[in-house]
């Protein structure tokens, strides 16, 4: 949760397993060893909440940790989510996408978006969807649901593991009753933003833990959502239509 970024030249020791990186570096060819001992069994990663009301009083803003894919193999997102170990935090992971990056410059990229009932893209250059499997060495972002100070553990499984490599987007309509529809919008500069709004049996026109999950903006220029309450959602659920709620209105930002 540092704001700084750090000269990686300037460091020692080892990366932590399981801990995300975002890292920069300047445009020149370059060969990174990586050695060691490959990573199986359960891994544990703390993840924190720390709050600053001198940066802003929107509780939501704080309790952003970045993780990461510590085997040599994908992991499931939909087992990672679904353990119960990993109730701490909320349903939703979050990945940088690049896609409209040159260089240095940025044109339009922002996080892309996966939960149980989808995936938003960051960027519409591309249109890269993450699914339900995380590649090995993939570092996100997760929240964490409380914003008590204490340290809390997440964990990483060997049951989470898969040799799956195809694209899998999961379909639940045998299972229960789910309608989702996908809004984008594309302004002027060509910068693209889409959410995901779904009807799902077991969700309720609150928040849901599992499916609603928060707009993390990336691109300070454009930035699309549905709102509940006061607070920007990229993916959104409620629940479905019945004989006395023929219409769901929901508002956008």
């Amino acid at each position: 949760q540092g704001p700084l970024w750090i000269d990686a030249s300037e460091q020692s020791g080892n990366l932590e397993v399981g801990l995300g990186y975002a890292y920069t570096y300047k445009p020149s060819d370059r060969t990174l060893e990586f050695a060691g001992t490959t990573n199986q069994g359960d891994i544990t990663e703390d993840v924190s909440y720390t709050y600053n009301a001198a940066i802003t009083s929107a509780e939501w803003y704080f309790g952003w940790n970045i993780i990461g894919n510590p085997y040599p193999s994908r992991i499931n997102a939909e087992t990672f989510i679904d353990d119960g170990d990993n109730s701490n935090i909320y349903g939703t992971l979050y990945f940088w996408d690049e896609n409209g990056f040159t260089g240095f410059q940025s044109e339009g990229e922002d996080y892309a978006a996966y939960n149980l009932l989808g995936a938003t893209t960051g960027s519409g250059s591309g249109a890269v969807l993450p699914d339900q499997y995380i590649s090995c060495g993939q570092a996100f972002f997760v929240h964490k649901t409380s914003s008590s100070p204490e340290f809390e553990d997440i964990v990483f499984t060997n049951d989470m593991r898969e040799a799956e490599n195809s694209y899998f987007f999961k379909d639940k309509s045998n299972e229960e009753e789910v309608l989702t529809v996908k809004l984008s919008v594309v302004n002027s500069e060509e910068m693209y933003n889409e959410i995901i709004v779904a009807l799902k049996e077991d969700a309720t026109n609150a928040v849901d833990n599992l499916y609603d999950g928060l707009k993390m903006q990336g691109n300070p220029l454009l930035s699309f959502y549905s709102k509940i309450g006061t607070k920007n959602y990229t993916i959104q659920a409620l629940s479905l239509l019945n004989e006395k709620e023929y219409v769901k209105q929901v508002p956008l930002g």
